[in-house]
């Protein structure tokens, strides 16, 4: 019994199961389901669902995975989005922001300009100009 505690709990008493990394198949399952959550589609409860664990498992599963937390991903994967889209195309922000799940242009423009720098209108113009 001893032994089974001492692989279940680190020294610290915390659950090493819930700080564990994911497993092949729960990081394809996440990975397979995270553009949904990018785009609104989803929640993290769903994706949590998915693979059997409780919302606070996932959450601890990615950070150990990803190194950062499911908002935090989910921030960066849109604004990863969101980036090509003014690359890419000439699609106006407040229809970038709908696309990727951001609930106004402000919202994104605060969000883009934290992660990058640059406010998207300055990095659409940059990213042109680079392009001549």
């Amino acid at each position: 019994l001893c032994i089974e505690l001492a692989r279940e709990f680190d020294g610290t008493g915390q659950d090493k199961m819930s700080t564990a990394a994911l497993s092949a198949q729960e990081e394809r399952r996440v990975v397979d389901m995270l553009p949904a959550v990018v785009s609104g589609q989803h929640k993290l409860s769903h994706v949590a669902e998915a693979v059997g664990l409780a919302p606070y498992q996932l959450t601890r599963r990615l950070k150990a995975h990803f190194g950062e937390t499911p908002r935090q991903h989910v921030l960066r994967l849109r604004l990863e989005h969101v980036s090509a889209m003014l690359v890419e195309t000439s699609t106006a922000l407040p229809k970038i922001a709908y696309t990727s799940g951001f609930s106004s242009q402000a919202n994104i423009t605060f969000a883009f300009s934290k992660h990058f720098g640059l406010s998207p209108a300055s990095y659409r113009a940059l990213a042109l100009k680079s392009k001549r």
